[in-house]
């Protein structure tokens, strides 16, 4: 009898503690829907990442060729195919007869964010229970970096996915306790497969992020720190544990089918230009200008981070100080190696350190659960300095429309409240010692400050989005005319532009577009401030007549610079004053020219 009263209470036990995961995991799921959503449909494609993907998909689909990545036409050999397939899948599932609609492409990377997140909590509950775990997922999930990321169509969330995957596949490798024998052979399968889709994704990083974190733990062992560990009956044998004898051909099987097609497709030009054109410029310099010393991403981390940067510095120096003890030797693991070679790249990019997050993430909820984080110091200081950098964040929402945008915008004031709010509270509830309901307060906020932003704030800055002001204006002239009329663009070539107007979009220069209209009297020409000039005279040479249809002005963010563009059309001349005045001009120039000395000899 009391035997089975026993069990039924155990199995009671464990439908609690089954019920509370589930919780947690639903939690996360609606944080996530609600961060990334929100926006998905209403902001134009980015430059100049995201539309290069999208549109290098958009054209696999139209060409048929699932094999060699293209961008305008042209080979685009910088990134692996993964992330192509993704976002040609869910286009050919979701809305094969528009593929102009940008979201549709983001969702590979929603879906990324998310398993990433989940997997982080995964991980979290197995080394410190579901509550760190519950905060580090957030904190994870809220961070700005990951928000961004998770709503561009791009590699970088759907390689977060891979990473913490093959992480928390060989954490269990690593924790699996030497008295139980041989840990499961389905952990160390599953990592040689994130392995392999990692480098589908995004090329090496992941195996650079991963072989960091063992090379570490080994360096670790070998040096002694770890034993405490170790005498508990526990050894690192990460080598023999991950069944590398095996692991790596099954890591090939899903790398090397691709990898020789696209090298005969291509006649190896695609590792040429990956490595060449992409990797080694990245290691050697500021490849586009993106260099940055060392400190950039410890600095930068106080906004990438946030709002997990709250506590995020006090968090890394506290489990550094207790780095003998297993879980926290492992999450070091991960961050401080792949940090520091980060660091040490001289092209730099905020979501380059993403891989590292969840390790962060884990450490500060592991700190921040703590009852004795209260009493640190650095607790206080760093708060301080987090509350004012939030503030300046609620002027930075404030000023954006104004700046961007129509002027001043009441929408602007729900996420700005927020952020005041929370940078008051949580800071208070920080330096009074409470970390935990400083994060809680922190993370529960974004749900006030992401969606009005992304839904309402950010699509209304005009200024950035050219392309889609542009897009507009032909699709308006293609209704008055009732025909689909041709573009060509001078000066102004950004992806986002050939994206939304499709790959027909022809980009030339002014004498071009000059016989383009000549050649298609339907065409349109969108013309740049700086080659306005050269294109009107290269007109007035051929006798043609131009009109101007529309203008705008806005921001290349890409570059910095601020630009006008023009549409131009071609003028039929119907009436004899007008084509007398091209014709006996241009008569008289070809008459005249055999016999008209240089410019620089009659100035002289």
């Amino acid at each position: 009898m009391c035997q089975v009263q026993l069990t039924v209470q155990s199995a009671r036990f464990r439908r609690a503690a089954t019920l509370s995961t589930v919780w947690c995991v639903v939690f996360l799921s609606l944080l996530c829907l609600v961060l990334y959503l929100p926006g998905i449909a209403r902001i134009p494609p980015w430059d100049r990442d995201e539309a290069v993907y999208a549109q290098g998909t958009k054209e696999m689909i139209e060409t048929g060729d699932f094999i060699r990545p293209r961008f305008h036409g042209k080979g685009f050999y910088k990134k692996p195919i993964g992330i192509y397939w993704l976002q040609a899948a869910m286009a050919l599932a979701v809305n094969p007869s528009n593929r102009t609609r940008i979201w549709v492409y983001r969702i590979p990377s929603v879906a990324g964010a998310l398993a990433a997140v989940l997997t982080t909590f995964w991980i979290g509950s197995k080394l410190f229970g579901n509550a760190v775990a519950l905060l580090g997922a957030s904190l994870l999930a809220t961070s700005v970096v990951l928000v961004v990321e998770a709503a561009l169509a791009t590699t970088d969330a759907v390689l977060l996915a891979c990473v913490t995957w093959a992480q928390g596949c060989l954490a269990a490798l690593y924790l699996w306790p030497a008295r139980c024998g041989t840990p499961p052979w389905g952990y160390a399968a599953q990592m040689w497969i994130a392995l392999g889709l990692g480098i589908l994704v995004k090329g090496p990083v992941i195996v650079g992020v991963v072989g960091l974190t063992v090379i570490a733990l080994a360096v670790w062992e070998r040096l002694g720190v770890d034993k405490p560990f170790s005498a508990e009956g526990r050894k690192v044998h990460l080598f023999e544990r991950s069944g590398w004898w095996w692991g790596i051909p099954l890591m090939a099987a899903i790398v090397m089918p691709w990898a020789i097609a696209i090298g005969r497709a291509t006649h190896n030009e695609f590792y040429r230009e990956s490595f060449f054109g992409d990797i080694w410029p990245k290691l050697v310099g500021g490849q586009e200008g993106h260099f940055a010393p060392p400190g950039y991403y410890a600095a930068s981390a106080l906004i990438t981070f946030w709002p997990g940067s709250l506590l995020a510095g006090a968090a890394v120096w506290n489990a550094f100080q207790r780095r003998t003890e297993p879980y926290e030797r492992l999450l070091l693991a991960w961050l401080i190696p792949c940090w520091v070679a980060f660091e040490l790249a001289p092209t730099k990019l905020p979501h380059y350190t993403l891989p590292t997050y969840p390790a962060l993430a884990l450490l500060t909820a592991r700190f921040a659960c703590d009852p004795a984080a209260g009493s640190s110091r650095l607790v206080r200081v760093e708060g301080c300095i987090w509350g004012v950098a939030t503030l300046l964040g609620a002027t930075v929402i404030v000023s954006a429309p104004i700046v961007l945008g129509h002027g001043l915008s009441w929408l602007s004031s729900i996420p700005c409240g927020a952020l005041v709010f929370v940078a008051l509270t949580a800071t208070r509830l920080s330096v009074r010692g409470n970390p935990v309901k400083a994060a809680w307060v922190a993370v529960l906020s974004t749900v006030l400050i992401v969606p009005p932003l992304r839904l309402w704030v950010i699509p209304s800055l005009n200024s950035l989005w050219v392309s889609r002001s542009v897009a507009e204006a032909v699709s308006a002239q293609e209704r008055a005319c009732k025909c689909q009329r041709p573009l060509a663009t001078v000066g102004y070539r950004e992806p986002s532009l050939i994206f939304l107007l499709g790959t027909q979009t022809q980009i030339l220069g002014p004498k071009e577009a000059v016989a383009f209209l000549q050649s298609n009297p339907q065409g349109l020409v969108l013309v740049t401030g700086p080659l306005e000039q050269a294109f009107l005279q290269a007109a007035r040479r051929k006798g043609l007549l131009l009109e101007e249809l529309w203008s705008t002005s806005g921001i290349n963010y890409t570059k910095g610079i601020k630009l006008t563009l023009k549409l131009f059309a071609r003028r039929v001349t119907t009436s004899y004053l007008e084509r007398r005045k091209l014709f006996f001009p241009s008569l008289l120039k070809r008459l005249c020219a055999p016999i008209v000395l240089p410019e620089r000899l009659w100035r002289r």
